[in-house]
């Protein structure tokens, strides 16, 4: 656990990580509530940090669900109080106490364990008694009785102060009285002055205390105009500096990017391929003051889904943005390459010269944003990558950041595919991680019955007049696998490996490459996945502009993460940022909404024109009354019996 160890970088064997993954069962099976729970832990966890070298903190919050402080508790009860384990076991001393014993300097714990040892029951308040070295003899006044009392002066004097003001602004109060008044603003002041200090605006009681007890009894409307002037220029004045610091973003381009939401939070994006993880964000209210991307097609896709001002097409190794020109970032979100991480490839790791972790942790470290989006392969949580998934904890947390892990699954979001993916999120505040809350399945029943293909594509089957068979419809009545467009070596494209392609097959797809048209209405057999198809699988807007060929698009859609999921963990973390609720459901409703609302506005335009021609619409001819007799109306309801049913014709 020193410096040396953590630059040897020694990593885990495989034997290693699945001791370390016993340990947090053990863990989390124990309740640490019974003193040989407490012991028992303590000897494990000390076995994990000396695997774990360094990230030992990062590992028992994530892994064994505890606060590592009460772990380096129990290690330390272990270390220091193994000798003495027999005697408090069978003193049944209570976990707590053993703990602060354990933590406590040398002299006051053999007091305390003499203690112990002569028969006295010690307490958790007398353990910190004994362990201090002093027992206080009489009660010390509590900071709630002072603060009680000077809350109550306080009310009083503002109570006096209101009192004076009335009288003071009374347009009946005669000229007589005002040197009562300036004698009772003299008597306020020091104490007004003593809470509430020297300094204050024009409105603050010292303020109207002194000018009252100097005999300036006016309405201060004018010294309160002229001071709200002066904040406004400051303020006017702060707004122009802000603005000309920081870069101008356009608008989206595209209807699916408006959002209602208003909080303003800026996002700087790496490895953005097509877009999924910004298009999500910019939905969820946040404004890319870059996006990173090196593959040439992904860039043409960003420039027409975004705009071209903030795509920057280069090598994230080769980008260190200006940050005066970057403005200040809120949130540093991206996928790195998957492939150092994936089960189904080479299992490299950190090793893999395509991992740029290291990469995003540098710019990280560059930028300093206030919050973190990491995206990735669910792979990264296999045991041979735990020591990696912690080491990337280990560096954010001494850059200052607070993060938590977690397995995200898409289909408790709307996307109708079985991808469940590997999601860091950070803060540097301590107070927005405490805020923050992962965002759960928008529809409950999404967790036991998500939606499935035939759901998704069912509009794709029949555009063409295609009706699927019973087998074709039991076949597509689950979620898809998992997309995947490989590394950019790969030149085909086809639904992923064997076992993948089988899968696709039994649904009733074709696994071995990707279609161009729609199943027609004669079509028989198993159909071809279209991009488009793909696309709406992933949660993309039909409107989404892709560039490319072919296969460049599609690999562009199966490496891209579902905007759905994005827009949810965006909101999250815009609600932690903030402090106030930024609700994911409101984006739906409004983008329901724009066609009624485009529709009301073209309605408007309409009537504006036909005001204009100044035309003359006949006047309209009243309806003639119809009147109804009372008595048949009765008797007919007479002849219906309760148990009759009645037959409406339209």
């Amino acid at each position: 656990m020193t410096k040396t160890m953590l630059q040897t970088n020694v990593r885990p064997s495989r034997q290693d990580c699945q001791r370390l993954r016993a340990i947090a069962k053990c863990a989390k099976n124990a309740n640490g509530r019974a003193l040989k729970d407490v012991f028992e832990l303590g000897a494990k966890f000390e076995e994990a940090a000396e695997l774990l070298r360094g990230t030992f903190s990062s590992w028992v919050r994530q892994e064994c669900e505890l606060d590592p402080r009460t772990a380096l508790g129990f290690r330390k009860a272990h270390m220091v109080l193994a000798e003495h384990q027999e005697m408090l076991l069978e003193r049944n001393v209570s976990p707590s106490v053993v703990v602060l014993i354990a933590e406590a300097e040398a002299e006051a714990r053999d007091q305390a364990l003499a203690s112990i040892a002569s028969g006295r029951s010690l307490t958790a308040r007398e353990a910190r008694r004994v362990l201090r070295g002093t027992v206080p003899d009489q009660p010390k006044t509590t900071a709630s009785a002072l603060k009680r009392v000077a809350r109550s002066g306080a009310d009083r004097l503002m109570s006096e102060i209101e009192a004076l003001e009335r009288a003071v602004l009374s347009p009946e109060c005669p000229d007589e009285d005002r040197s009562k008044l300036a004698s009772e603003a003299e008597r306020l002041r020091p104490i007004a002055s003593y809470l509430f200090g020297e300094d204050g605006d024009v409105g603050s009681p010292v303020v109207k205390l002194t000018r009252w007890a100097d005999g300036d009894f006016a309405t201060m409307s004018d010294v309160v105009e002229e001071d709200e002037a002066k904040h406004q220029a400051k303020n006017d004045d702060a707004d122009v500096t802000r603005l000309s610091n920081s870069v101008a973003r356009p608008a989206p381009k595209l209807d699916c990017l408006l959002h209602p939401y208003t909080h303003d939070l800026t996002a700087l994006e790496l490895f953005s391929g097509a877009g999924g993880m910004a298009a999500g964000l910019a939905q969820a209210g946040f404004r890319h003051a870059a996006l990173v991307e090196h593959l040439p097609h992904a860039c043409e896709t960003l420039r027409a889904a975004f705009g071209s001002e903030h795509v920057v097409e280069t090598d994230v190794r080769s980008y260190t943005p200006d940050r005066a020109e970057l403005g200040p970032i809120d949130l540093l979100s991206g996928g790195p390459p998957c492939q150092p991480f994936s089960i189904s490839g080479e299992r490299g790791g950190a090793s893999d010269k395509r991992d740029m972790f290291p990469e995003f942790l540098r710019l990280v470290d560059h930028v300093k944003p206030r919050s973190i989006l990491i995206e990735n392969v669910e792979g990264l949580f296999h045991a041979p990558f735990d020591y990696d998934r912690f080491q990337i904890q280990a560096r954010l947390k001494r850059m200052g950041y607070t993060t938590e892990w977690r397995r995200v699954s898409a289909t408790h979001f709307g996307v109708a595919q079985n991808r469940i993916r590997s999601i860091l999120v950070g803060f540097r505040d301590k107070d927005a991680m405490a805020r923050f809350v992962w965002p759960t399945a928008i529809v409950p029943h999404y967790v036991s019955e998500p939606l499935t293909v035939y759901d998704v594509l069912r509009d794709f089957f029949h555009a063409k007049g295609w009706d699927p068979s019973k087998e074709d419809l039991a076949g597509m009545a689950v979620p898809a696998p998992t997309l995947t467009g490989g590394s950019d070596k790969k030149c085909g494209a086809d639904l992923g490996q064997q076992h993948a392609r089988e899968v696709w097959e039994k649904m009733g797809f074709i696994g071995t490459r990707i279609g161009r048209e729609l199943p027609k209405e004669d079509h028989e057999g198993p159909v071809e996945i279209t991009n488009s198809m793909c696309a709406k699988l992933q949660g993309f807007s039909p409107q989404w502009p892709f560039a490319g060929g072919h296969v460049a698009v599609y690999k562009q859609i199966a490496n891209a993460f579902p905007p759905p999921v994005a827009r949810h963990l965006g909101c999250a973390i815009a609600s932690a940022l903030t402090g106030t609720t930024v609700d994911p459901r409101t984006y739906s409703i409004s983008q329901a909404m724009r066609p009624l609302n485009s529709l009301r506005n073209r309605s408007r335009r309409n009537t504006a024109s036909v005001e204009a021609m100044q035309v003359q619409l006949p006047a309209r001819q009243p309806r003639p009354t119809r009147r109804l007799d009372l008595r048949s109306l009765q008797a007919a309801s007479e002849m219906i019996d309760d148990d009759d049913e009645l037959v409406w014709v339209s």
